[in-house]
């Protein structure tokens, strides 16, 4: 799966906090996110990709969240790097699902 600089940049204009920055980052990667009830690890992403939502993330917390360590959040709980993926590729972390109740 490819995400692109657009598509960042489309979750960082709509976001009002890091939360909602972190779950549409998410919702790229996992486009069936309601249905996602754990990853297991983080998804990994080539280094260009990770430093650009890095850098859009200090940024972001710099003028929403002066109270926080700027990017923290990406630190945290944000994608890995593989060296070895092209820029803009993703790999997705297994998942677990809700299981559905009829």
């Amino acid at each position: 799966m490819i995400i692109s600089r657009k598509q960042v940049d489309e979750v960082f204009k709509k976001a009002d906090n890091q939360q909602e920055v972190c779950i549409g980052l998410y919702k790229l990667v996992y486009p069936d996110w309601e249905k996602v009830k754990s990853i297991n690890g983080f998804p990994k992403v080539a280094r260009d990709i990770d430093l650009y939502i890095f850098d859009k993330f200090i940024r972001f917390d710099g003028m929403h969240h002066s109270d926080v360590m700027p990017g923290g959040l990406w630190m945290n709980r944000g994608f890995s790097i593989d060296e070895s993926l092209d820029d803009g590729v993703v790999i997705q972390a297994p998942v677990k699902y809700i299981k559905e109740v009829i």
